[in-house]
């Protein structure tokens, strides 16, 4: 039988790097965007294997339609990458309230209700693997990352509380990227005038890492060879989170 899998913000960054694995893997993608010009072209790209979807992930009767869709296909869902989310770098004293709210929408209402649309239709067929695209940024402050990190933040803990609700038969984690090269990371650079390269001193792996080292990660979490692991938090950031290196200056 075909496996499936459901990815937001799938045109892109991470989320296009995803739909190349899994689909490289043969598994069926609902590729999922609010990017119609981007999301048009992926037939073209990957045929029958992909079907594109409009979707805002804020809108609720949009998902109560692709509920609708998966259904009347008669499709099941083995995976779910809760992954669009937006990511606007500001002071907490300068972010707007638009700011503060099209990130909280976006990253957190998107990913509740994915869970609220999609979790039943894996807690039927009582199999399922959800992955949640949270961020290190929910684990340390940051100057600029305030409100971001706190809806990445509220992800983590979501991500826990679903996993606690849908056990047995799904399995919920988060992971938590660091600096991947994306169109994320070139607007952080441009923000703090600073390139993408000059981030990689922060890491102590010394490189920025790859969204298909990400897609990996996404893979194997909604794999069997990962069965045992729900509500658990994946960090995948070069070391960033694990401290402040200082082996080089006093050591070398």
């Amino acid at each position: 039988m075909t496996k499936r899998i459901l990815i937001t913000g799938a045109t892109a960054g991470i989320g296009r790097a995803t739909l190349d694995k899994f689909y490289q893997e043969g598994f069926h993608i609902l590729a999922c965007d609010i990017n119609v010009a981007e999301g048009s072209k992926l037939s073209d790209i990957y045929g029958a294997q992909v079907d594109f979807i409009e979707l805002d992930v804020t809108n609720e009767n949009k998902w109560k339609s692709l509920q609708r869709y998966i259904h009347d296909k008669g499709y099941e869902i083995d995976v779910l990458f809760n992954n669009a989310g937006i990511f606007v770098m500001n002071d907490l004293t300068t972010t707007t309230e638009k700011e503060y709210q099209s990130m909280f929408d976006i990253n957190v209402k998107g990913s509740f209700l994915a869970l609220k649309y999609i979790a039943p239709i894996m807690y039927k067929q009582e199999n399922g693997s959800i992955i949640n695209a949270s961020s290190n940024a929910a684990f340390f402050g940051a100057k600029g990352l305030g409100i971001y990190g706190a809806t990445k933040g509220a992800i983590r803990t979501l991500t826990k509380n679903a996993a606690m609700e849908f056990a047995p038969f799904i399995r919920v984690n988060s992971i938590h990227p660091g600096y991947i090269q994306t169109q994320m990371i070139e607007y952080a650079a441009q923000k703090s005038n600073k390139t993408p390269q000059d981030q990689v001193k922060y890491v102590p792996l010394k490189r920025l890492g790859r969204p298909e080292e990400i897609a990996s990660l996404v893979y194997y979490l909604g794999s069997e060879d990962a069965s045992y692991i729900t509500g658990s938090e994946i960090v995948i950031d070069g070391g960033v989170s694990s401290g402040q290196s200082i082996w080089e200056e006093e050591h070398c």
